[in-house]
């Protein structure tokens, strides 16, 4: 019983200190609030924060995205893939997005082989630039029922 009590003593002076530090930081919601919504529109990269908040015009944000793209597929081809190859899987996905997919499908419509296909998209996953989604049930069989998605807004942009 003694435990639970000095749990609960812990508990509500954790809740105390929290409390208390927030409220120093109630006169920056509405920054941080804005931050945040630019941290969504520009994804991970913080270089496009700091030029879309200090110069937000285009042609600074078409050098950013052609720098993005560029650094990204540079990282993709450390990884031993093409470029070509890994900016044409990327824009057939930005293409179809919230379409289904299937690896013969993106091999036949850009040229390359299932098992090429696939490869790049388990790559391209690993190195967390997209995510495929299969259904929960029996994911081996359901090769037509696979799902990809760009995971940063700022690549989307950038393709």
């Amino acid at each position: 019983m003694a435990i639970r009590g000095s749990l609960f003593f812990i508990f509500n002076n954790s809740l105390k200190e929290f409390s208390t530090a927030a409220s120093q930081f109630s006169g920056f919601t509405e920054l941080l609030h804005f931050l945040l919504l630019e941290y969504i529109k520009s994804g991970g990269f913080p270089e496009a924060i700091t030029t879309q908040l200090i110069d937000g015009t285009d042609e600074n944000k078409a050098k950013i995205y052609e720098k993005t793209i560029n650094s990204v597929l540079e990282k993709i081809e450390l990884s031993g893939l093409s470029k070509e190859n890994s900016k044409r899987i990327l824009l057939w996905i930005l293409d179809t997005r919230s379409q289904t997919i299937s690896y013969s499908g993106i091999g036949k419509d850009i040229g390359l082989k299932v098992v090429t296909v696939e490869k790049y998209l388990e790559t391209l996953e690993q190195l967390q630039l997209v995510t495929v989604l299969t259904p929960p049930a029996e994911p081996e069989k359901s090769t037509y029922l696979k799902k990809a998605y760009l995971t940063d807004p700022m690549l989307e942009h950038s393709l």
